[in-house]
């Protein structure tokens, strides 16, 4: 038993989403496919010469919003809760290099070669 494929349209449009910068999750979502297809086609797009927006790390939870208006609305969020805040800043001198936390930590090692800090 063969494989199934997929029409030319949906390639195109992953193709399309995947140049936007879109993750497979979303595109898999959008088109009814499974993120493995389209990581699939991310996959055999590559191997064709083809480069894509890298969408690797953490992104804003948006559902169906314009990205400007999320990251315009994040910011004034962000600037709301530092306006609000206390902060108290915890200054460490070690050897004439100043460390500065924002919040107390609970472990501070030094050695020669490295520092570790748990919060």
């Amino acid at each position: 038993m063969g494989r199934k494929g997929i029409s030319k349209t949906i390639s195109n449009k992953i193709r399309k989403h995947l140049s936007e910068g879109l993750t497979s999750k979303e595109i898999s979502i959008a088109l009814g496919i499974s993120a493995a297809t389209v990581n699939n086609y991310r996959l055999r797009f590559k191997t064709q010469g083809e480069q894509f927006p890298n969408t690797r790390g953490r992104r804003p939870n948006i559902k169906n919003a314009n990205v400007s208006e999320a990251t315009s609305a994040s910011k004034s969020k962000e600037e709301q809760v530092v306006k609000g805040a206390k902060y108290s800043e915890f200054t460490y001198i070690i050897d004439g290099t100043k460390i500065i936390f924002n919040s107390r930590p609970k472990t501070l090692l030094i050695s020669k070669k490295r520092m570790l800090v748990e919060f």
